[in-house]
């Protein structure tokens, strides 16, 4: 590959937004390689070929290359790979029925075999196919597999000699942790088992194989880069992470501002702009009648919370769920969209029962719901333990719902207190993990929201011109590319 050279990058994911979505990750993978494609790389994007994954697909799905065969450890894996396009983005579907042809994508006892088994399948595909990246952007555990393999069992192989490899973190706390006698199954040499390599704890630790073995690593902000290097956020690994941190950096991700656009949403109520600010309010009546709220003129004056997001305590519920009484007495409306946890659940639908007819819980997820909560609410909650980016901050500002965020990972990277006075930042934010911290936040937010109406809609309207995009992320990925692949020919 030379300077003039268009640098060629396989995206390799275990989910992407259409095809098969259970988080963030998706997002990425759905977004990403389209944005690389805007400033000159020839992403692509290969993925399972889940079940039901042609009623999801936004274009035709053809089959491709058929009777290829991989190992896993003493199984051969017969597959065949099916190609589609997301955009102007060639997308490679590998289809192994036996492993992916299931009702969900993860949760299943042999994930640790079926996700190594689409790491054999891509090498195989590649070996097979005459489209070769100078890349290979790996992701969370279920795609760590790959820069393991490429540097030890196909060292050698001519067909990878020039091929570099990027391993990104999404969330440290899936790790993708197996018995040791996986390694036979793997292909793996033993040597791999030590403790500067994948041992971990005795067991067989997947996702250090592509912290270890990639040229590049990435996480999703730079904050949560510095955060896992860490004993409070390092999960266990912020030793190894440490010895590989001249190999670390973050780049924050962005969003689809064509897909997320208050102007055009079909889901939501009134479409606006941020020229057309006062539409929203027509949003904020329509979300209330919704949820069974009152929308009153003291219902409509009060201000409205927004959230989405999974009911885990990762995500501060913990924290929310002592403060809701007083919050609430503050006389704020809460309107919630979450699935997760049953505990968190159950005291989330009581907190609604007792609050007076001014909280409303929404179980499940629905996206059109959720657009309608961003352009409905007039602040935005996200008070989480740890966020590696967090996509909900970025989408409640270009919907203009102020941000309220606990300052971590992404989150401190995207919103900055905002100062009246200066009319500098772009939300509200708190800092210790406690309850009093999250509600000292939130009564932050509301006074600007009564006491000082100009600063307000100033605020909103600084955030709904914010670019939360991905062009920017993009060209850093894209040199991100560059770096591994000049430290991939150091290397050898």
């Amino acid at each position: 590959m030379t300077e003039k050279t268009k640098l060629k990058v396989l995206f390799v994911s275990a989910e992407a937004s259409p095809f098969a979505k259970v988080g963030g990750l998706a997002d990425v993978a759905g977004s990403l390689p389209g944005a690389l494609r805007r400033v000159g790389v020839d992403a692509r994007l290969v993925l399972p070929c889940y079940h039901g994954i042609a009623d999801k697909a936004p274009s035709p799905i053809r089959d491709g290359l058929s009777g290829l065969k991989a190992s896993l450890g003493e199984e051969t894996i017969s597959l065949c790979v099916k190609s589609t396009m997301l955009g102007d983005t060639p997308v490679s579907l590998i289809d192994i029925p036996y492993y992916f042809d299931r009702d969900k994508i993860y949760g299943y006892p042999d994930d640790p075999h079926r996700f190594a088994a689409f790491c054999m399948a891509v090498i195989a595909w590649l070996k097979a196919s005459d489209w070769t990246p100078d890349v290979i952007h790996c992701n969370d555990w279920q795609t760590a597999l790959l820069p393991a393999l490429l540097k030890t069992v196909y060292h050698e192989d001519q067909a990878f000699r020039d091929t570099a490899t990027v391993f990104s973190i999404h969330n440290l706390a899936y790790q993708g942790v197996v018995d040791s006698g996986m390694l036979d199954v793997f292909g793996l040499p033993w040597s791999e088992f030590t403790h500067h390599k994948l041992e971990f704890f005795g067991n067989l630790n997947i996702m250090k194989g592509g912290i270890l073995h990639a040229d590049r690593v990435c996480t999703v902000s730079p904050t949560y880069a510095r955060e896992i290097l860490t004993e409070e956020y390092g999960e266990g690994l912020h030793g190894f992470l440490q010895a590989h941190a001249h190999k670390l950096s973050g780049i924050v991700n962005g969003i689809e501002s064509a897909v997320f656009d208050p102007a055009t949403d079909p889901h939501i109520c009134a479409q606006f702009s941020a020229d057309t600010i006062n539409a929203r309010q027509e949003n904020k009546r329509a979300l209330l009648v919704e949820s069974g709220l009152q929308v009153r003129d003291p219902d409509m004056a009060a201000p409205l919370i927004g959230m989405v997001a999974r009911l885990t305590d990762q995500k501060g519920f913990d924290i929310l769920i002592p403060a809701l009484d007083v919050i609430l007495r503050r006389n704020a409306r809460l309107v919630l969209l979450g699935d997760g946890d049953r505990e968190i659940k159950a005291a989330l639908t009581n907190a609604a029962k007792q609050s007076g007819g001014k909280m409303a819980v929404h179980l499940g997820f629905d996206e059109a719901l959720a657009r309608r909560i961003y352009a409905g609410s007039d602040m935005f909650l996200m008070p989480s333990r740890f966020e590696p980016c967090g996509l909900g901050q970025m989408i409640a500002m270009r919907y203009g719902a102020a941000p309220i965020v606990r300052a971590t990972g992404g989150l401190a990277d995207t919103v900055k207190p905002f100062d009246p006075a200066t009319l500098l930042g772009n939300g509200f934010v708190f800092h210790e993990y406690t309850t009093p911290a999250l509600y000292g936040a939130v009564f932050q937010a509301m006074d600007l929201f009564h006491n000082n109406r100009n600063a307000w809609h100033t605020l909103i309207g600084i955030i709904m011109k914010q670019d939360v995009s991905w062009d920017v992320s993009a060209a850093a990925y894209a040199q991100l590319y560059r770096d591994a692949a000049a430290a991939h020919l150091q290397a050898d």
